[in-house]
């Protein structure tokens, strides 16, 4: 799978490219050169040398560098081929165990949990990523989510507050996230606020205008509300001249 259609799928991971990893024909790089981190769209990843990606240096790194990288990266490719999320639990518990501060590979873990339906132990994690990185916009996003399926689940309200609250956090910090501007329209179309899931449709899509997720929300939305007006002129004895 090439890199650009990778992070467009496997959105709200953060994968690091560039360890053993085989691209366009070319022999394996080995362990022992470190990535800058580089956000891309919904999720993060390592640039790496001619091997792992454009334009970035390659540094030598010590051998528990690593160990730690190669763990995230097998839990993250656990994770996207074939959705082996048991596995790439595994792997991202050696990660965090390696380094208890690693944020990344909590928030990895927590969708990993969130994927086998463990939302109580995904948004813990989710927690833990934002503790460790309150600037992690992804972070904030995946955690909104996930309170909107604990919403759905629980048929709890408050769950529906804390996801706009998430949401809103990850578009402060990065005001051009479509995916969090979806995410809180979905929060605000369950709380009956239609005029602003529209709003926040809208948003998404002009950020993103091939946003297919966002403009099939908003067109339920808008035929819901249509429905819900026709049906009240109808109530008012309204008849349509022929």
């Amino acid at each position: 799978m090439g890199k650009l259609n990778f992070y467009r799928s496997k959105v709200g991971i953060q994968h690091e490219f560039g360890v053993r990893r085989k691209l366009a024909g070319k022999e394996e790089r080995p362990f022992g050169h470190a990535h800058n981190v580089v956000g891309v769209k919904n999720l993060f990843f390592v640039r790496g040398c001619n091997y792992c990606g454009p334009d970035a240096a390659t540094t030598k790194v010590p051998k528990a560098k690593i160990d730690l990288t190669a763990a995230f990266n097998e839990g993250c490719n656990l994770f996207c081929n074939g959705g082996n999320y048991g596995e790439a639990i595994k792997a991202f518990n050696r990660a965090i165990k390696l380094n208890p501060k690693y944020a990344a590979a909590y928030n990895n873990r927590g969708v990993a949990y969130e994927k086998k339906g463990s939302l109580k132990r995904a948004i813990a994690d989710y927690a833990k990523a934002i503790e460790l990185n309150p600037k992690d916009a992804v972070a904030y996003n995946n955690r909104g989510a996930a309170y909107i399926k604990k919403g759905d689940s629980e048929h709890a309200i408050e769950n529906y507050d804390d996801a706009i609250a998430d949401f809103t956090k990850a578009i402060k910090l990065n005001p051009k996230y479509a995916k969090a501007y979806c995410g809180r329209g979905n929060a605000f179309d369950k709380l009956g606020s239609s005029e602003q899931a529209i709003a926040d449709y809208t948003k998404a899509i002009e950020i993103d205008p091939d946003y297919a997720e966002a403009h099939h929300r908003r067109g339920l939305v808008h035929k819901r509300v249509g429905e819900n007006d026709l049906k009240k002129a109808k109530s008012l004895g309204f008849v349509e001249e022929k």
